[in-house]
């Protein structure tokens, strides 16, 4: 199967250095989707990334969770996606604290958008996910449950990539992602600041737990996501080469917008 992944935005928290709020493009010969919908979905007008997804009639949006910065994008899609339908994979319990219909409702309403969610401009439907195990046309995505505040979901999309973001790094996960060719995996904290910081090592991931998991994981490849937005392009970069001497494999920095061979 031929994929490709683009990232939209890799940051956490807020947009900056150039770089926006999570989002990350898949595409595969039947299917688009839409991992999680920040602000990064506003790359969607960007001229490249128009005619990258051009022949698709269907875009597919898993949500991780429903922090603002992962969902603040859902609203630009009226404006960006006009070729056909929006499905939206929400999570539901187990995965959040929360139910996804009422989530969403409550979020795609005045005073916060125009219109409602059943009057949203464009054709869209929201599918509440319960289970670990989805199909979208023909590729099978696994979910798993995550430690984070309110919860969040790991995605697997067959054996090609998992998308691990808003968590810590623990067994569950390495399990989860063994042996994919692409892990995308949360990186917010270097090591001094996890030891500085014991709050956010409690809910986020730190430069060595990841690549110590993504070596025992045997994953071909990792690259970081889900950045501190106060860290420079340069700090992502030399993160991204401690990461690769630690694991001993494969680390891609990323380029928001750059396409990436997945298999």
């Amino acid at each position: 199967m031929s994929m490709k992944m683009i990232p939209l935005g890799i940051n956490g928290f807020f947009p900056s250095f150039g770089r926006h709020t999570m989002s990350v493009l898949v595409l595969t010969p039947g299917e688009a989707v839409l991992l999680d919908a920040g602000t990064g979905v506003s790359r969607l007008s960007e001229l490249r990334i128009k005619e990258l997804v051009r022949p698709y009639e269907r875009l597919n949006v898993i949500l991780s969770h429903y922090h603002l910065d992962h969902i603040v994008g859902l609203p630009y899609l009226s404006g960006m996606w006009k070729q056909g339908r929006v499905r939206i994979y929400a999570p539901g319990r187990p995965f959040v604290d929360v139910e996804p219909e009422h989530t969403l409702d409550q979020f795609l309403r005045p005073p916060f958008f125009p219109a409602t969610l059943q009057d949203f401009p464009i054709p869209l439907e929201v599918i509440p996910v319960r289970d670990q195990v989805i199909q979208i046309g023909k590729l099978s995505v696994r979910l798993k449950v995550q430690n984070h505040p309110g919860g969040s979901a790991g995605i697997r999309i067959e054996d090609a990539i998992a998308y691990v973001t808003d968590t810590t790094v623990d067994q569950g996960s390495e399990t989860f992602v063994d042996g994919v060719n692409l892990l995308l995996h949360e990186v917010y904290l270097t090591d001094a600041e996890a030891e500085q910081d014991l709050m956010e090592r409690s809910r986020h991931s730190y430069v060595s737990a990841v690549a110590q998991m993504a070596k025992r994981a045997r994953v071909a490849r990792l690259m970081p996501i889900h950045h501190n937005p106060w860290r420079a392009n340069a700090e992502i970069s030399k993160m991204a080469r401690e990461m690769e001497r630690l694991s001993r494999i494969e680390v891609l920095a990323p380029e928001e917008g750059r396409i990436y061979a997945v298999d």
